[in-house]
């Protein structure tokens, strides 16, 4: 008999393994192979994040009076040293319209703080790592090495 008074709820957006590995399975059968022939190189197959990192997208949301999160799927320019054309995510904070009832992207570049906030960053480390701040930090490949993709889910 389990003591469910003490029991933390899963959270809503809970995945059971067994559908993670249908998604991801699905992806990599008929997507990945898709796009690595068209990159001409092998995709992204997986992004990691820091919780620390997560805490700073969660300040900023707070910071941005946001409601939400939208998660666009985007792609590096050919140019990047490391990431070149490859496969993205990038976390956009939202925020209700209460005129059209809809959630809209908060533009950060548009905050009236903007330019004092990204002088502050250049000061503090570097424009990368500001513009870094809601991108992605762990592509694999290439930074597959210090990752345990564990896909498919066995145990």
């Amino acid at each position: 008999m389990s003591n469910t008074r003490n029991t933390k709820p899963l959270p809503d957006v809970f995945i059971p393994k067994e559908e993670v590995n249908l998604r991801v399975k699905k992806f990599m059968d008929l997507k990945h192979p898709l796009l690595t022939s068209a990159m001409g190189k092998e995709e992204t197959k997986s992004a990691w994040y820091s919780l620390e990192q997560f805490e700073q997208v969660m300040r900023e949301m707070y910071y941005q009076n946001a409601d939400g999160l939208r998660i666009y799927f985007g792609a590096y320019p050919e140019s990047d040293p490391v990431y070149g054309g490859q496969l993205t995510i990038i976390f956009v904070p939202t925020r209700l319209d209460t005129t059209s009832g809809k959630h809209k992207d908060v533009i950060i570049d548009d905050d009236i703080n903007y330019d004092d906030r990204k002088n502050q960053t250049d000061a503090q480390d570097s424009e990368a790592a500001f513009f870094k701040g809601l991108d992605t930090f762990g592509l694999c490949p290439p930074s597959c090495i210090d990752q345990d993709c564990s896909f498919p889910y066995t145990e």
